[in-house]
């Protein structure tokens, strides 16, 4: 990332961080520490389909013996960690998601050598999370919302898996994105809560692939730059646990429902 984005990325996230936390002890009292796990799936890899499908055609069986081929991402995985407060008609949030997909190709190749190639398709970003519950009753909150997200967006390439070989950047963008969401959870306003969330995330911005082609292939991308351009686009289902963290409320027990 050049120094430029750094600093943007450093101002950004220091006001991104002070709003954030003020909205959420605006919406409650009983600040909740929040951990979830994220399933979520892009919306149209076309850019990597084009990058994984040049790759596999140039190690073709028989003249290689291929163990594994590329993909193009699928289903990534991760984290998420925040706090989270409630009240009736809102709920509030402040999170760092981690998801990530990770393929890779091996195999022995014409020559009789071995060869390895390794992407790891990511992105790290903070959510200030705001929901609107429609639907409210003591044990019992649902309704629709949205998010802003601010953060990095990753394709790093390993291209041998001696000892602890490290991954180089092939696509590195700092990017800002909204997401819808609908919201269902569990349990009351200031004890243990269980939600189930479903959203769908549209970037402001696109990330271009062309030196993940060139890394990746090790020749010249031989496509344009608008078939190269990937919007991280992706839907998702998340669940997340959240434990009450301070005891504003003598009553309430944490697990309380």
């Amino acid at each position: 990332m050049k120094t430029i984005n750094k600093s943007r990325l450093f101002i950004a996230l220091i006001a991104f961080l002070s709003f954030s936390f003020y909205a959420c002890r605006v919406a409650s009292q009983d600040t909740k520490f929040s951990v979830g796990y994220m399933v979520e799936q892009y919306v149209d890899v076309s850019a990597f389909d084009l990058i994984m499908n040049d790759f596999n055609a140039n190690h073709p069986e028989p003249a290689f013996t291929v163990d594994e081929s590329l993909s193009s991402p699928g289903i990534s995985r991760g984290l998420s960690i925040g706090m989270k407060g409630n009240n009736k008609w809102f709920s509030g949030g402040l999170y760092m998601q981690f998801p990530r997909y990770m393929t890779r190709a091996t195999g022995i190749d014409s020559v009789g050598e071995d060869y390895y190639k390794k992407l790891k398709i990511s992105h790290f970003e903070f959510a200030s999370v705001c929901d609107l519950n429609l639907i409210h009753f003591k044990g019992f909150r649902a309704g629709p919302g949205f998010a802003f997200n601010l953060g990095q967006y990753w394709v790093k390439l390993r291209k041998d898996d001696v000892g602890f070989t490290d991954y180089s950047n092939v696509a590195d963008k700092f990017l800002l994105s909204a997401t819808a969401r609908f919201a269902m959870s569990f349990g009351n306003y200031g004890g243990f809560n269980f939600d189930i969330v479903s959203y769908y995330t549209i970037p402001f911005w696109t990330v271009n692939l062309t030196d993940t082609y060139t890394e990746l292939n090790g020749v010249t991308c031989p496509y344009s730059k608008d078939q190269m351009t990937f919007r991280p686009k992706f839907m998702g289902v998340a669940i997340f646990l959240s434990f009450k963290t301070n005891e504003t409320d003598p009553d309430n027990d944490a697990f309380s429902w």
